[in-house]
Order: structure tokens, then sequence, then C-alpha cells
């Protein structure tokens, strides 16, 4: 179990993805663990802030350009659909999958 303290204004933008989608914020969270991990260096270091300011828009527009290629170095971006977790009914599964597609 993690216990992880919010911003107020990034609280309620959880609850109102939870909200919007029928999600419960551990299943979430665990998707968005999920698909951080699953991440080159590079992106992580940008998600986390560890590439200096100046970098920043360079790293951004060599990932862009890479993507555009065809060559992203970016892992599945909806990694949780080809393996939903356990315990889930197949029809809340489905509505996932539609929403996040």
């Amino acid at each position: 179990m993690i216990n992880i303290e919010l911003m107020p204004e990034a609280q309620r933008a959880v609850d109102e993805v939870c909200d919007e989608t029928g999600m419960k914020k551990r299943e979430l969270v665990a998707r968005v663990l999920r698909w951080f991990a699953a991440q080159t260096g590079e992106v992580r270091a940008l998600v986390l802030g560890q590439i200096p300011q100046t970098l920043v828009p360079i790293v951004a527009q060599n990932m862009l350009e890479e993507l555009a290629k065809g060559n992203a170095k970016f892992e599945k971006l909806v990694g949780h659909v080809d393996a939903p977790d356990k315990g889930k009914s197949p029809a809340r599964s489905a509505s996932a999958k539609a929403v996040h597609s």
C-alpha cells in the first residue's frame, strides 16, 4: 500500500477523472505508475523534472521528431488495456477500453 499526499488542485483533478470514468483512485494511480515504469530514462527524467529547464524544449522537440518518424522511444501508453487487472468484470474492462482508447 502506498499513501500519497496531493495538493488540493491535484486531488480535485483525480476526483474528477475517477467520477467521469467510474474508476477507483487506486486503479488510476496504478495505471499511471505502470505507464511511468514502462517509459525510457529520457521520458522519466522529463516527467520528474530532472532535465535542466533550458534543455526541456530541445529534449521535447527531439522526442516529437522521433515520434513523427515512427521511432518513438515511448512504451505503450495504454498497456492497461492489454492486461486488465484481476478481479475486474469484463464489462468494466470493456468500458475502460472505450474511455481510454
